[in-house]
């Protein structure tokens, strides 16, 4: 579809491709919905409205799962609703990370933000999407020939229909991880138990067959691969490999540019037009959400569904993948 439209359609003014893309319903905007409901029903009552932007999360989510009040229930009730519909969207592909059905204190913040309400409302921003997703069709059926409005027609229907699938797809890489995890975290406490790790979490270092043995403490070998990933965590991967061979020749297509820059200025690919300056904001993962405050640009190695909560208090975003 953009390769038709950029060559045969688009005309000086005419919006990118990707526009007539947006509006799209998809599982990460669904679950952005679903969130932003839940904070505008807590609005709604004002002493869990004040709770909820006044008490440490931990605290209030201990509460909210113990408390007795009518209200506080009906919250529980509604965030675990959210959390199994949606809880398993992955921060990356390591499942030795925690997934927001694990650790949703990273939801809570953006829960706060919309309570406060200073958040968009997802639903007027995805209809203001599909408004201009419209206007710009109607805007170039007006103007082609029949052979070419035929095509563009069935192309963009076939480029919306199919658009939505891959945030789907990237939303559901995690569906088995609470479960993983789950079981994983009961072989750790296990393993801690007969003196084999020193911290349940110290599981996800062992191989599989140091696990099915069991045999002697590994905490030695655990705290040597932490340190060896450590520092390999220092390097910068290039992008290419072999370098300086055959595999130069592709760098022209590459979506970044080189990894080796220098000086005030980093450049890369525009994701979408405009400018803005705010605090960059350079978030490691979702241990780190809590440091996001409204307007800031969020930088970091990678964005999944589940960084969506916060793009609705970023300006920016800036990101490798």
């Amino acid at each position: 579809f953009t390769r038709f439209y950029d060559v045969v359609v688009r005309s000086k003014g005419d919006p990118p491709a990707q526009v007539y893309l947006l509006g799209s319903d998809s599982e990460p905007i669904r679950a952005e919905k679903s969130l932003y409901e839940l904070a505008t029903w807590t609005r709604s009552h004002q002493g869990l409205a004040a709770s909820l932007l006044g008490m440490p999360p931990q605290e209030f989510l201990k509460q909210a799962a113990t408390s007795d009040d009518p209200v506080w229930h009906e919250w529980h009730t509604r965030f675990e609703a959210h959390l199994a519909a949606y809880g398993h969207t992955v921060y990356n592909l390591d499942f030795m990370n925690p997934v927001p059905a694990d650790q949703p204190v990273p939801l809570l913040e953006t829960m706060r933000f919309f309570v406060s309400g200073k958040g968009a409302d997802p639903y007027e921003r995805q209809r203001s999407l599909v408004r201009r997703r419209d206007e710009a069709t109607a805007t170039v059926l007006a103007r082609l020939d029949p052979a070419r409005a035929k095509a563009f027609r069935r192309l963009v229907h076939w480029a919306q229909r199919v658009a939505p699938m891959r945030e789907d797809a990237l939303a559901d890489v995690g569906l088995a991880w609470p479960q993983l995890r789950r079981m994983l975290a009961d072989v750790g406490l296990r393993l801690q138990r007969a003196g084999v790790i020193n911290e349940p979490d110290d599981v996800f270092w062992l191989q599989r067959s140091e696990i099915n043995e069991g045999l002697g403490s590994l905490a030695d070998q655990v705290e040597q691969r932490k340190e060896l990933w450590r520092g390999q965590r220092r390097a910068t991967p290039p992008q290419l490999l072999p370098k300086g061979g055959w595999g130069d020749m592709w760098s022209k297509w590459m979506p970044a540019a080189s990894e080796e820059q220098t000086g005030d200025v980093i450049k890369g690919i525009a994701g979408s037009a405009g400018t803005i300056t705010a605090p960059a904001r350079v978030l490691g993962g979702p241990q780190d959400f809590g440091q996001m405050q409204p307007g800031d640009v969020l930088v970091a190695s990678i964005t999944t569904p589940a960084w969506t909560s916060l793009f609705a208090m970023a300006s920016g975003v800036v990101t490798d993948i």
